[in-house]
């Protein structure tokens, strides 16, 4: 780590918790770089080290390190940062963490940055070893309620929600994944002075508070242009119709009851049913990484339709890695 090198800023929380929001609205200030594009939404997720820092051994392994810059430069992530493709050969790096590093601080300095910026819900439960690796780094945790989550969940991306005994299923996933998220995040926020929490509900209620504080927060004087992004809104209801969509009252009912249960469940039991989850199945690879290159053939485990599933209780899996 240099004195004068860019700070890194990572979001952290659940899929449709706000995170493409305030991280897309940080990128607007001028002082933040960050890899956006309009058919990401703005934003993109590196899912680096949920993904591509789980797939390859050591990378001081000369034959493990090619392997992975090969993969990673094809990926839209590295793309949208118009590096050239032999870039990161030539830097060398020997760990994930350097890697990464070095990406970003080139794509700050590009932009003259002081600050880049990183969201990837998949990365969310990796807060802890993310801290160990930049101890320089600032974190804005995102959570969100219970029944505005599974609101936007059953909604989400235009699905219309299935009935039950299906839609069960679905509020049961969203319940659980988002106590272990918020309590992981409330709990990291609480033992990490460079972390910050935010609640959707705070954005929506005051998004000029909301963004003052974080700006504080990270040491960066306000600029109006924190308040207005210039993508849409990732949203679920993209429609008056699907705005009007509320939860019934068996709904309701529904994901109070599993809330109250996530919130008695010791954490390590949650913590402990993701990781056997993570164990026991293949790393999985959305489609949206792979979309201006061919998703490479020899990629280590299987590919994800876009937007088939989202992280945790239902999702890619995740394990902390050193």
């Amino acid at each position: 780590m240099v004195e004068d090198e860019p700070r890194p800023v990572f979001v952290l929380g659940l899929q449709r918790s706000g995170t493409t929001w305030i991280a897309n609205l940080l990128c607007e200030h001028p002082m933040i770089a960050g890899v956006q594009a309009v058919e990401h939404r703005g934003i993109h997720e590196s899912i680096f080290f949920s993904h591509f820092a789980r797939a390859y051994g050591d990378l001081r392994d000369d034959e493990a390190f090619r392997k992975f810059a090969r993969h990673l430069t094809s990926s839209d992530y590295y793309l949208l940062t118009e590096l050239p493709a032999r870039w990161l050969e030539q830097q060398r790096p020997t760990s994930y963490a350097d890697a990464f590093r070095l990406l970003m601080n080139e794509v700050a300095h590009r932009k003259q940055a002081s600050f880049w910026i990183e969201k990837s819900p998949h990365h969310t439960l990796l807060c802890d070893a993310l801290a160990q690796q930049f101890p320089d780094a600032r974190f804005v945790c995102v959570i969100r309620s219970d029944v505005g989550l599974a609101r936007s969940r059953l909604w989400a991306y235009g699905r219309t929600p299935q009935r039950y005994p299906a839609r069960l299923l679905t509020l049961t996933r969203a319940t659980a994944a988002n106590a272990l998220y918020s309590r992981v995040l409330r709990r990291f926020v609480r033992r990490c002075p460079r972390a910050i929490l935010v609640t959707y509900e705070a954005l929506a209620d005051d998004l000029e508070r909301e963004m003052r504080r974080v700006a504080t927060f990270l040491g960066l004087a306000f600029d109006d242009r924190l308040l207005r992004s210039q993508y849409g809104a990732n949203s679920s209801f993209g429609s008056e119709r699907a705005r009007a969509q509320a939860l019934g009252r068996l709904d309701c009912a529904v994901v109070c009851f599993l809330a109250a249960v996530g919130r008695i469940i010791p954490l390590a039991w949650l913590g402990a049913l993701e990781r056997r989850r993570g164990r026991a199945s293949e790393l999985e690879w959305p489609a949206w990484c792979w979309t201006r290159m061919p998703r490479p053939a020899d990629l280590p485990g299987r590919p994800v339709p876009d937007g088939a599933r989202g992280p945790s209780m239902g999702g890619p899996h995740l394990q902390p890695h050193g």
